[in-house]
């Protein structure tokens, strides 16, 4: 009840929610858009707080190289095959240009020693439908939120803060960054770790000059997070991933963190990967690879449909229950503009016990 309640309450702040699939547990909120597959990321424990900036469609995207081109995933550059869809605990894209077939994948992850879900790993598993290599790579642009009030919007391990333009790469990259000086609730990306492969390089700048240099941009030294006159403080985070051979009906997986500051290191659990595995273990030789395979897709179509249904039946039930207090809501303000402001007793305990039902907790002394 106590996710069910947190997701009622987001969808009553947040409307357009409704034109997306999220997740959300007890630390974070994720988000992808339907329309462009580009995805949003907020703290729910305790006040909310938006850890990439809040947009529709969301400002945080990724951009596919292929063979020297840029094209921003989701895009009219390519088709999606499958718009976003909750699986679990994970939100699935695939959209595929004429040479690739790109799936990305946003879902919780836990810390090892804890299980703590407080972070969510962003993953693009990237297939080459050709029979010829191609150079492919990656950048993934985090337009964050929380630095934003200050000088300086990022803290390195080395407890050196990032108050203007800079590019890290090689030896010199860090195993993570941070945004926001509030130790509180701050974002944090992991950059070096098991459940991931680093980048190539980072960059912290204006978001407007990246968005602006999808493939190249060229760093100044002492250039502020300003780009008068459009952009004024205004910081993001660029990941980028060298464009490598991709040998024909290869694939390749890239993978980042994106989670609250917090301590202990990420595991990633490989479920539907185990799942494969024991699908295609066959008994005493009597069930094909083939064979195989296809149970294991008609699975995890099956499991689609459950969720896809019991994510339906929850969204209907919290609707109801919208429904519902809004007509809580009308007959309070019915009495409250009424002369008398009459209440009876009775009226009143069945008000107040519906209110309890629905998680609507009353003020102390009230």
């Amino acid at each position: 009840m106590h996710r069910v309640f947190i997701l009622f309450f987001l969808l009553i702040i947040f409307p357009p929610l409704l034109q997306a699939a999220t997740i959300v547990n007890d630390y974070l909120l994720a988000d992808v858009d339907e329309e462009s597959g580009r995805f949003f990321l907020a703290a729910v424990k305790g006040k909310k707080n938006d850890l990439l900036f809040y947009d529709r469609p969301p400002s945080s995207y990724t951009v596919i190289f292929i063979d020297g081109d840029a094209i921003v995933f989701g895009s009219e550059g390519g088709t999606f095959t499958r718009r976003a869809i909750n699986i679990g605990k994970s939100i699935v894209v695939i959209w595929e240009t004429e040479k690739l077939s790109i799936e990305q994948n946003v879902r919780f992850i836990g810390r090892k020693k804890t299980s703590v879900e407080d972070g969510v790993l962003i993953s693009y598993r990237i297939d080459n439908k050709t029979d010829k290599a191609l150079k492919v790579g990656l950048r993934i642009l985090f337009d964050t939120n929380l630095g934003e009030t200050g000088n300086c919007h990022f803290h390195l391990p080395d407890s050196s803060e990032v108050c203007a333009e800079k590019e890290l790469t090689g030896v010199d990259l860090p195993s993570f960054w941070i945004s926001g000086s509030d130790p509180s609730i701050c974002l944090m990306g992991t950059l070096k770790g098991d459940a991931m492969n680093q980048p190539d390089r980072i960059i912290f700048a204006n978001y407007r000059a990246l968005w602006e240099n999808m493939y190249h941009y060229r760093v100044k030294r002492r250039r502020s997070f300003n780009y008068p006159p459009f952009s004024m403080n205004d910081s993001a985070v660029a990941l980028y991933y060298n464009s490598d051979d991709l040998p024909g009906g290869a694939s390749r997986l890239y993978q980042t963190i994106l989670s609250l500051c917090g301590e202990g290191e990420f595991i990633q659990k490989e479920e539907r990967e185990e799942k494969k595995e024991m699908l295609h273990q066959v008994e005493e030789g009597a069930m094909t690879t083939s064979t195989a395979q296809k149970s294991d897709e008609d699975e995890l179509k099956k499991a689609e449909r459950d969720v896809l249904q019991n994510e339906l039946m929850e969204v209907e039930t919290l609707f109801s229950q919208l429904k519902e207090l809004d007509a809580i809501i009308d007959r309070l303000n019915a009495i409250l503009g009424s002369e008398s402001k009459d209440l009876d007793r009775e009226e009143s305990a069945q008000l107040r016990k519906r209110l309890k039902e629905l998680g609507i907790q009353e003020n102390e002394g009230q």
